[in-house]
């Protein structure tokens, strides 16, 4: 409990303390930098706690929710890439166009880790946000090559195949390093045993955060250094986007009558943007270029919105009232 307080105080704390720390680091021992390719394992290693908490029978029981589900594919895969393409040709028009690339891999690529984590802080539902999560997961293998490949391609030479594979690996590889671990896990200590794993997941999630973020400057400090007068423009081209895509998804919750605890997970999950995902298509597609820098940076806003957002449940939750939806039918 301890640790879930602390998680709920101070992780942007934490997070931009890591981001400070690797930057340090990483500008003291540039030789660090030669460790890039190994951040993409890194990512798949840190990925595993929200891949342990997909459960297949939340999945298939949700494909019924059919309002819930349309709604998180439209937002997560038209809204976003398009305000993200349009807010990345406003903001960095006179700079590296791999800036512009990584801006869109960032808005494209939706379900951050510790979606599942604000839903529950907010008195939504935990399944329908994991639901959404392992939906969205499932068309990103499809709908983020297609997207960075055909907004992207306007700016730098693309090759979709590579994007799609990679995305596809560091899915994959999770998911069955997770599924084999509950299993095991289940067969050794039984159900209270895999109870207990369960609640610590979403701390872990938050502590891969701030670690990938402290490997992710470390490695990256020169890369991120010299682009260092653009980061006001990441900052601003999200604090623009995020109140924009959440308030997209209560009026697609008002308007197909989904009810606030269904309704707030697709918010979350529409509007937090996986940032380990982001990092690792853009290290593995565009290695070495200004593509990691929105997502290396993304953590600033997103983690404070989701606070802000936490504390306004309320006040969303009553302008929902007791409004009646088929979502939870």
């Amino acid at each position: 409990m301890e640790s879930r307080n602390l998680l709920e105080r101070q992780l942007h704390i934490w997070a931009l303390g890591a981001m400070a720390a690797g930057l340090g680091v990483g500008r003291l021992l540039p030789f660090l930098s030669e460790l890039r390719p190994l951040v993409t394992y890194f990512l798949i290693l840190v990925l595993l706690p929200t891949m342990m908490n997909l459960r297949a029978e939340w999945f298939l029981r949700s494909l019924l929710n059919f309002r819930l589900l349309t709604s998180a594919g439209v937002i997560n895969y038209v809204l976003s890439p398009l305000l993200g393409a349009v807010l990345a040709s406003l903001l960095f028009s006179d700079s590296d166009p791999f800036l512009r690339v990584g801006f869109i891999i960032v808005t494209t690529m939706p379900c951050g880790i510790m979606m599942v984590a604000w839903t529950a802080y907010s008195k939504g539902r935990a399944e329908s946000a994991l639901v959404v999560l392992g939906f969205s997961l499932t068309l990103s293998v499809v709908m983020v090559p297609f997207w960075v490949s055909f907004l992207g391609r306007l700016y730098v030479t693309v090759d979709i195949w590579p994007v799609a594979r990679n995305l596809f690996i560091i899915l994959v590889f999770p998911l069955l390093a997770g599924l084999l671990i509950k299993t095991l896990v289940s067969k050794r200590y039984g159900n209270e045993g895999l109870s207990k794993l369960t609640g610590l997941l979403p701390v872990l999630s938050a502590w891969g955060l701030v670690a990938i973020l402290f490997c992710i400057m470390a490695v990256y400090s020169a890369t991120i250094f010299s682009a260092s007068g653009q980061i006001l423009n990441v900052l601003i081209g999200l604090v623009v986007f995020y109140p924009l895509i959440f308030l997209s998804a209560l009026a697609f919750a008002r308007a197909n009558r989904i009810a606030y605890a269904d309704a707030i997970a697709l918010g979350f999950g529409v509007t937090s943007r996986n940032m380990f995902l982001s990092m690792a298509v853009a290290a593995t597609a565009f290695p070495g270029s200004m593509a990691i820098l929105p997502a290396s940076f993304g953590p600033i806003i997103q983690i404070p919105t989701m606070i802000t957002i936490v504390r306004l449940s309320p006040l969303i939750a009553n302008w929902f009232g007791t409004q009646e939806a088929a979502t939870s039918e």
